[in-house]
């Protein structure tokens, strides 16, 4: 869908590798899919209370919107499933590329209404086994502050 647009003849190499990595889920023997429902904290009915003309109800509005608490959810769901899956041998992935096209994936899957898809993860027995790649030591990506 992307890729066709006359936009993308510019990233036509990116754009290609993206294509690829986003529609192999297709093989997969098993799709996960990650829905979540609309979800409001009583930390955001305090803000809203407050009012969306108060600048400070604004910024922490703004400041919430960036890691949303039901999106924070799913991410701990996802990962802890990828992990158990991996202790099984089973390869997975989680996948938010597909969501491009969220509406027709919705409607195949029949997500009922109040329902949001959020992450696909296909599932299956790897071809291979990769060599890990090396890794970084934890002070080459993270910060400690004292």
């Amino acid at each position: 869908m992307l890729i066709g647009w006359p936009k993308a003849s510019e990233y036509k190499g990116d754009a290609e590798r993206y294509r690829k990595n986003a529609v192999f889920f297709r093989e997969a023997p098993v799709l996960v899919f990650a829905l979540s429902g609309e979800y409001k904290s009583i930390v955001d009915s305090i803000i809203l209370k407050r009012g969306e003309n108060d600048p400070l109800a604004i910024e922490m509005i703004k400041n919430r919107q960036s890691a949303p608490t039901r999106i924070q959810q799913i991410g701990g769901f996802v990962a802890h499933l990828l992990l158990v899956l991996h202790s099984f041998g089973i390869g997975a992935r989680w996948m938010a590329a597909p969501l491009v096209a969220k509406r027709e994936i919705e409607n195949i899957i029949q997500v009922h209404e109040g329902r949001d898809l959020v992450a696909l993860i296909p599932l299956g027995y790897p071809d291979e086994t990769p060599s890990a790649s090396p890794r970084k030591t934890i002070n080459e990506f993270v910060t400690f502050i004292k």
